[in-house]
């Protein structure tokens, strides 16, 4: 075969792989022809309304599958990507399911974030106990330079709680990080502590937003968040059309004008995330926007 005919036959069944997906939700000949056997009509709601089984992005790949596939009953999986955190959520119903996986009862259905570090270097992830280390570190250092400094006790870090981008450290004077019962005027924080490089950052808003760490990406990693829109507008255009998608966008963001949607649905459809100036009519406008983040120490050398 020359390449010419390879390139026209690529392209042949590029178009009847589209026709046949979007007559997908008009019938069921192409899912009885692909099943082996017969399925419940449980299994086929479930698998109706589920996502789908892999997803990825140029650094990882996560795929999923419910067995038996063709008598599950309440069983559900959902996995997503915000940034370089993967979200997995398992909903298993039969005990023997659990028990094979060695998953004890509490855990099954509990949704989970797993935090998938750059370049995968496992072994440069920043611990607890070294981001304590790091943060009193610092407040040895800048406290001698506050103005009130001969007021100020020896400070040291009370309370941490992690997080997928990093270490929350709440600092106070080190009897108090002794004895927390005793009651404290002195309560800092919290500082986050990257968990890739060891940087020192204060990030205003933690303790009335859950956004913080979209924005603690975006601001200091450069790394914006898929937009939640984008994967049920692809979705629909692959399935039903680019009319059909248009119309739900519009409807979720009417702040977005037609050659503006038209203009995401093409993108999305592509595989490519929205450019910020599309994405950012998706959302609400945040009238708790909590601020600029400030760097308070760089990486560990």
């Amino acid at each position: 075969m020359d390449a010419d005919t390879s390139e026209h036959c690529l392209r042949l069944a590029a178009l009847v792989s589209k026709v046949v997906r979007s007559k997908v939700g008009f019938g069921d000949i192409l899912m009885r022809s692909i099943c082996t056997q017969p399925m419940t009509l449980q299994a086929e709601m479930a698998w109706v309304f589920m996502p789908p089984q892999t997803i990825g992005t140029r650094s990882v790949t996560s795929s999923a599958v419910l067995e038996p596939a063709y008598e599950m009953g309440g069983d559900a999986f959902d996995h997503s990507f915000t940034a370089r955190t993967l979200h997995v959520t398992t909903r298993i119903q039969p005990s023997w399911f659990a028990d094979r996986l060695g998953l004890s009862r509490g855990a099954v259905g509990d949704p989970c974030r797993i935090w998938l570090p750059r370049g995968w270097r496992m072994g440069s992830v920043i611990s607890k106990e070294r981001a304590v280390e790091l943060v009193e570190s610092l407040l040895a250092r800048e406290r001698p330079t506050w103005a009130w400094a001969r007021l100020v006790p020896n400070l040291a870090v009370y309370h941490v709680e992690e997080r997928s981008v990093g270490w929350l450290a709440y600092w106070s004077s080190a009897e108090y990080a002794r004895n927390p019962d005793r009651r404290s005027n002195l309560l800092g924080g919290p500082y986050l502590v990257d968990r890739e490089d060891g940087s020192i950052h204060f990030v205003p808003g933690t303790a009335w937003t859950e956004d913080w760490e979209e924005l603690y990406l975006w601001q200091v990693k450069g790394i914006r968040a898929p937009d939640p829109l984008a994967a049920a507008v692809r979705h629909l255009a692959d399935r039903v059309g680019t009319a059909a998608a248009m119309q739900h966008l519009r409807k979720q963001a009417p702040r977005m004008s037609l050659q503006e949607a038209k203009a995401y649905v093409k993108i999305v459809r592509d595989g490519i995330e929205p450019p910020e100036e599309l994405a950012s009519l998706t959302r609400e406008p945040d009238p708790w926007h909590p601020g600029t983040i400030e760097t308070l120490a760089g990486p560990v050398q």
